[in-house]
Formats: structure tokens, sequence, C-alpha cells
């Protein structure tokens, strides 16, 4: 059986962004660090699911950090925008574990409006 923790995080991404504007439409690309704070987690093993414990007395980290890559489009027609994104982990987010280096990675897709 695998071992499968889920974290919920709040995260704050400053990023620096590239706007190009090709045919009738602007492209994207950013790239920054991420923050981010656990809020809560819980963990599943051999069919068994427990909540994830933090901190000193805990086996995660609370705090993670990182990097973001970011691809967006959006077309003139319109204000609605698509975009793309993988986040990597710099972090140990386990270090009282079994040795490992436990790191974040994720993707995302995003939809969004552009207010003008």
């Amino acid at each position: 059986s695998t071992d499968q923790a889920l974290i919920w995080y709040v995260e704050i991404v400053p990023m620096a962004r590239y706007n190009w504007f090709l045919n009738s439409a602007i492209f994207s690309i950013g790239l920054g660090p991420y923050f981010a704070y656990a809020l809560g987690g819980t963990d599943k093993f051999e069919g068994k699911k427990e909540k994830l414990t933090f901190g000193k007395e805990g086996d995660f980290t609370r705090g993670d950090y990182g990097a973001q890559l970011h691809l967006g489009y959006q077309p003139y027609s319109t204000n609605f925008n698509i975009g793309i994104f993988t986040e990597i982990g710099l972090k140990n987010i386990a270090p009282g574990a079994d040795g490992d280096k436990d790191k974040n990675q994720s993707f995302g897709l995003e939809i969004g409006y552009t207010f003008r």
C-alpha cells in the first residue's frame, strides 16, 4: 500500500511577469518565489486516515517555500484568461521523518477574468 499525505496551504506568490502581444492575444510568462503556511492535512496509510501533526512535536513543518513558473494566455476580444503553473518546493517539510527529503511539487490550471 502507499502512503498519501494531503496538506492544505495558504500561499503568497510575488511574481515577476513579462507580457508580449502576438497577433490578437496577450501571452505571459512569470517566475517568482512562493511562501506557504500549512493550515492542516491528513495522511492515508494502509487504508486508515489520520490528521497530520505540525511543529516541534509533529512530523511536518507548517512553513514552506519554493519557486513558481507561470504561463498565461488572453485573447484581445475577451477579458477571460487561462494559465498553467508549476511549483517546486525547496524546503524539506518532514525533517523528522525517515531521513528522506520530502519537498512539495504541484501544478495547476487557472481561469481568470481581467477587470479593465
